[in-house]
This record gives C-alpha cells, sequence and structure tokens, in this order.
C-alpha cells in the first residue's frame, strides 16, 4: 500500500476518482486556547485489492503532545470503488468543530489494519500580538 496524498486541509472532495484539496495547513495560529477548528484529512492512496477477500479496516484518531485524544477515534473500511487491481482510493473525511485545548504539537495518525501507517502534524501556535509586542 502506498500514499500517494496525506494532509490536512481546509476543504477536499473526492467525487469519483478525482481527489481536490483546498488550502493544506499544519499550523493553527491564535492567541488563546481553547480554539475550536473545521477542517479536512485528504488521503489518497494506491493498493492491490486483489489480494484481499475483504476492505482494509481503518482508523484514524486526533492526539496532543501527551499523546491524549482530542476527538474521539474514526473508524471504516477502505476498498477500491470499481473493482481491479492497483487502484486508487480517495478518502476525505471532514472534522468539523474540533477543540485544541492546548499549544503545541498535534497529530493526526493513521492505523490500517491495526498498523500506524501515516501521520500529519497540527501545531497549534501563540499567535503574537503585533500591535502589544505580545
Amino acid at each position: 500500500m502506498k500514499f500517494e496524498v496525506f494532509t490536512v486541509c481546509e476543504k477536499a472532495i473526492a467525487p469519483e476518482a478525482c481527489l481536490t484539496i483546498i488550502g493544506i495547513f499544519d499550523t493553527l495560529q491564535t492567541p488563546v486556547v481553547p480554539v475550536v477548528r473545521s477542517f479536512c484529512l485528504a488521503v489518497r492512496l494506491r493498493s492491490d485489492f486483489l489480494d484481499r477477500s475483504s476492505p482494509y479496516r481503518f482508523s484514524i484518531a486526533i492526539i496532543d503532545a501527551d499523546g491524549k485524544p482530542v476527538v474521539s477515534k474514526i473508524e471504516g473500511t477502505l476498498g477500491p470503488a470499481n473493482g481491479g487491481s492497483d487502484m486508487a482510493v480517495n478518502l476525505v473525511i471532514s472534522f468539523d468543530r474540533i477543540e485544541f485545548r492546548d499549544f503545541g504539537p498535534h497529530e493526526l495518525i493513521m492505523h490500517i489494519e491495526g498498523e500506524r501507517r501515516m501521520s500529519a502534524p497540527i501545531h497549534v501556535k501563540r499567535k503574537r500580538d503585533v500591535r502589544s509586542g505580545e
């Protein structure tokens, strides 16, 4: 299995075989926490699905710097949309109004069949007030 895309973004859609991504980011700047933000995870992976009798099981988690979950884990299955081998599969997961309670590094992690396969950072940084210099 090969990941071609794994990114956090403002918006993504995957009509048919096309993956459209808008506004890739890895940093949230805010003067205060908690901060609430909506965003998407866009994934495109390629695999030979003929070697499987069932779809792949996956889970997505967002954790903070201490490894604590930010939201409940998302679980699902992945398989080819139209059959065949060496198929690319697009997956878009929308996260609505996620609350980041602390400054610091956060991580969005994908497990497939229980094995950690990919991750993307989300850094929550304190935004300086340019006017006051703080």
